[in-house]
């Protein structure tokens, strides 16, 4: 029988998996979870994980991003400013951050669905490209146990390339027409990968590009380290990059693969007590806009608000009728603009209408409807 499956459902299962493994190892039930997410989720992708954390029985207890709650591995109290660069499989976040007196200040951060994932399919690419070229042999053709050869051995190419100028890629038994199997070797340089990744470094870059004007817009004009973080960071072209944006900045040799699992351990010794002098500040990260109609719109919150935020905005109502409120989330890079929610309102002439956003320090949003004349107040949970 075929049945399908919700992405929620999918990582619920995950979830409930994982779950199990921590109780049997610490012996004890497992009910709350600190989740990191990355700088450019949206809030739908924030409810759609917040959801199948609901179906595996488990409690969000605070939502954080992940270049955010790496700070917590700085330095506690040397005045200092960090950006934080962590590349992993399927994005790149970055944040800029002010350290002191046991207080970690997010100053600004944004983030791009770009990862090591995706140079493992440019090495891939690469890899079929040379199969051709050199075997007449197309990847497309090969069936799927082959296939997934050329995957892992570009995995282990691209790792490969990180050290070295070039390495040997191997591909056991491949299968030509179905029933002839041999084996293909053959050398890949940096020189040839570069050209693949090309487009990837780019978007890195315009990454770090966009990082050193919000230094510029937040007067954060001295940095005095950069960190990176996540296995992707890694990757030899990722420090060649940096060094062209920020030439003066040193980069961090002390590399951490595990920050973010380190950042949440802290995290949870914060909200349970044992870890009592450090804070952490963190943002919003989006913009949000509450429309009215295509003439009559308002930006409620900025992208980089520091959280807690409220803000409000008065709307005189000029002709009795039905309303059309829209909400809609866009981030600063704009590969995103979403319609979080509508609502339809009844209002009469002269009405005065406060809306005002309300995000939590788990971001947690509220919309909140009032109108004095009526004395009356409706509150709408966005996320």
């Amino acid at each position: 029988m075929n049945e399908e499956f919700t992405p929620e459902v999918i990582v619920s299962l995950i979830l409930l998996s994982l779950k199990k493994n921590a109780e049997e190892y610490i012996g004890k039930p497992v009910k709350d979870a600190i989740v990191s997410v990355p700088v450019n989720f949206s809030i739908k992708q924030k409810k759609a994980l917040l959801k199948a954390y609901h179906l595996a029985g488990i409690n969000i207890i605070r939502m954080v991003t992940e270049s955010s709650i790496i700070s917590y591995l700085l330095s506690e109290t040397e005045e200092n400013n960090y950006l934080i660069l962590d590349i992993g499989g399927g994005t790149s976040d970055i944040s800029l951050i002010e350290t002191g007196d046991n207080a970690f200040e997010i100053l600004g951060g944004l983030g791009k669905d770009v990862g090591g994932v995706d140079y493992d399919k440019k090495m891939v690419e690469c890899i079929s490209n040379k199969i051709n070229m050199e075997h007449k042999i197309l990847s497309k053709n090969l069936n799927p146990i082959d296939q997934l050869k050329i995957k892992n051995e570009a995995i282990r190419a691209k790792i490969a390339l990180t050290n070295l100028e070039n390495t040997s890629v191997i591909l056991e038994n491949i299968t030509i027409n179905k029933i002839k199997e041999r084996d293909i070797q053959f050398n890949i340089s940096r020189i040839e990968y570069n050209n693949f990744i090309t487009t990837l470094d780019d978007e890195i870059e315009n990454l770090l590009i966009e990082a050193k004007n919000l230094c510029d817009e937040y007067k954060f004009l001295e940095l005095n380290s950069i960190l990176l973080t996540g296995q992707g960071s890694k990757f030899y072209s990722i420090s060649n990059i940096i060094n062209k944006v920020f030439p003066s900045i040193p980069i961090i040799k002390k590399y951490k693969e595990t920050a973010v699992v380190e950042g949440i351990s802290y995290q949870c010794g914060v909200l349970s007590g044992e870890k009592k002098d450090a804070l952490l500040l963190d943002m919003f990260y989006n913009d949000i806009w509450l429309y009215i109609n295509p003439s009559n719109y308002g930006l409620l919150i900025h992208n980089n608000t520091t959280i807690p935020a409220k803000q409000s905005m008065m709307v005189l109502v000029t002709k009795s009728g039905k309303i059309n409120l829209e909400i809609k989330e866009t981030n600063r890079l704009h590969s995103y603009d979403e319609n979080i929610k509508s609502i339809e309102l009844f209002f009469e002439k002269g009405d005065k209408i406060e809306l005002t956003i309300y995000i939590d320090a788990n971001s947690k949003i509220e919309l909140i409807i009032s109108c004095k004349q009526k004395f009356t107040q409706e509150v709408y949970q966005l996320f």
